[in-house]
């Protein structure tokens, strides 16, 4: 076999090895993102239940959220807008309600 021939052997070699290489380490990198995602999982959909002063800073943020919607019964005319403005007072709620909840959790 003449050198060209084992250099090219050589080349394929290390190729097929890296190639090995690579495959391992999407598969650690598969396998990382399965338990990220197991965590994520785990965190968005676990029930915390609320501490004392977690229930307080919920109670506020719904007292706030409750006057926040009058005012805008009393200043906006009953419309598709409004009623967005509604659903989204909501949301906002419930998010801030989900991060105050999973407060040290994720």
């Amino acid at each position: 076999m003449d050198t060209a021939q084992e250099e090219l052997q050589a080349v394929a070699r290390g190729a097929q090895a890296a190639l090995r290489a690579a495959d391992l380490d999407q598969a650690a990198i598969d396998d990382l993102k399965a338990e990220r995602d197991e965590a994520s999982v785990l965190a968005r959909f676990t029930y915390y239940p609320p501490t004392i002063g977690q229930a307080d800073r919920s109670r506020r943020l719904r007292l706030y959220a409750k006057n926040f919607a009058r005012l805008i019964l009393d200043l906006a005319p009953d419309s598709r807008e409004r009623s967005l403005a509604f659903t989204k007072l909501e949301e906002a709620v419930m998010w801030a309600n989900a991060s105050i909840s999973r407060e040290g959790n994720t």
